[in-house]
């Protein structure tokens, strides 16, 4: 039996509320602005580049798809944005690095500056955030050598037959 697919459009359909056109914006202008943080970043050496451009991508997927497409396939940020997308592996090497600027800087706003204490704590609140889940990120890229399936591997089901 064959099945035929609708025809595909070739214009984008417009957009039904005027509401959706200025989310549309503010998601535009936030990619810009993780951009250029993740440009920052790339440069200094106390602030992470990655995790700007990453959300810079998140950003454009939402409001450009001509953007998302030129930072996806970009000659630099392209390839570790394709391994993100495809893996959500986080290296040890990323690890300490994130680990240790937000240890570095809690103990700065902490300690050292002399801020109202909300701002430590709301640091804080947002490390253990971002640690809870770096640490739910794998550390390693999958063995191309290996079976694909995890699930067929019947080491993980030692009384049972795998699914």
């Amino acid at each position: 039996m064959v099945t035929r697919l609708p025809p595909q459009q070739t214009e984008q359909p417009e957009l039904k509320s005027p509401l959706v056109g200025h989310f549309r914006f503010l998601y535009f202008a936030l990619a810009w602005i993780f951009f250029t943080l993740g440009i920052l970043g790339l440069i200094l050496p106390v602030m992470p580049g990655t995790i700007f451009i990453i959300l810079a991508a998140w950003a454009f997927s939402k409001s450009s798809p001509r953007f998302h497409r030129w930072l996806y396939y970009h000659r630099w940020f392209g390839p570790p944005l394709q391994r993100w997308a495809q893996y959500r592996v986080v290296t040890w090497k990323v690890r300490v690095f994130a680990y240790g600027s937000m240890l570095s800087s809690l103990i700065y706003f902490g300690l050292v500056a002399r801020i109202h204490w909300a701002a430590p704590v709301s640091i804080g609140i947002i490390s253990i955030i971002a640690v809870i889940y770096i640490g739910s990120c794998p550390s390693h890229y999958p063995d191309p050598t290996s079976n694909s399936d995890p699930d067929s591997d019947p080491s993980r089901y030692p009384n049972s037959d795998p699914p």
